[in-house]
């Protein structure tokens, strides 16, 4: 049996080893700086099963998006905000219109070419007050206050914490609910406190968010839903925080 390609590897200062499959199906392994190659390969070779299932699901999901991305918007497909799915509905108007009504969201046909660009700035700046709104809370929780606070257009990172203090959300973050754009604020604002992934950062996020690891898992199973790339027609699953 052939080994599994790593098409990417990434060292740095982590302490574990980390699977990432890309959009293309290639594989990415990020590892600690020093872990020897050969027991990179041996943990590579134990995920196979892992690796290969993902990497289907991935493709099917590129193929399927594929079979959309020439296709314009259109009345019916839905948008997420916040974690709601709103379908879109275009009128004719000599007016440039984009708003959210109660049950769903009204564009004008003026600017269906536009669209993407239009539904971003849209989306981020519902991202920007939800933050105005739920930072404050957390950051009496945490005792800690970023320096600034930006929105990023990052591929592949929800947020970040810088080593003086500002901190970045991704924009795409509108879309999800509630309960995950609060994991995220949490997640970098612990980082204030310890600047790295240990035991007393998780503590710390437990602490504010017990069922963190439910917020974190939806993250990664849905997280690819929450782009503009793909055309929508299914509502966006919602976050259920597991039983206790």
């Amino acid at each position: 049996m052939n080994p599994t390609k790593i098409d990417r590897l990434v060292r740095t200062k982590r302490k574990t080893l980390a699977l990432i499959i890309r959009p293309d199906g290639t594989l990415e392994v990020r590892a600690p700086l020093r872990l020897p190659q050969k027991d990179i390969l041996e943990w590579v070779a134990g995920k196979r099963e892992w690796i290969e299932k993902h990497r289907q699901e991935v493709l099917k999901e590129q193929a399927e998006r594929a079979k959309l991305a020439n296709r314009p918007l259109q009345s019916g497909d839905l948008i997420y905000i916040l974690g709601q799915s709103y379908p879109l509905r275009i009128i004719k108007t000599q007016d440039s219109v984009l708003r959210l009504e109660t049950t769903r969201l009204i564009m004008s046909s003026d600017l269906l070419p536009h669209a993407q660009a239009v539904l971003q700035k849209f989306l981020t700046n519902h991202l920007s007050l939800t933050l105005t709104l739920r930072l404050p809370h957390f950051t009496d929780l945490i005792g800690k206050e970023p320096m600034k606070v930006r929105l990023s257009k990052a591929r592949t990172r929800w947020g970040s914490c810088s080593s003086h203090g500002n901190i970045a959300f991704n924009w795409r973050l509108a879309m999800a609910p509630l309960e995950i754009v609060d994991y995220i604020i949490v997640h970098e604002l612990v980082h204030l406190k310890h600047p790295n992934h240990s035991r007393a950062f998780w503590a710390e996020v437990a602490r504010i968010l017990p069922d963190y690891k439910a917020r974190k898992q939806w993250l990664k199973q849905y997280g690819s839903w929450l782009t503009l790339e793909r055309i929508n027609d299914r509502p966006l699953p919602p976050y259920r925080p597991a039983a206790k």
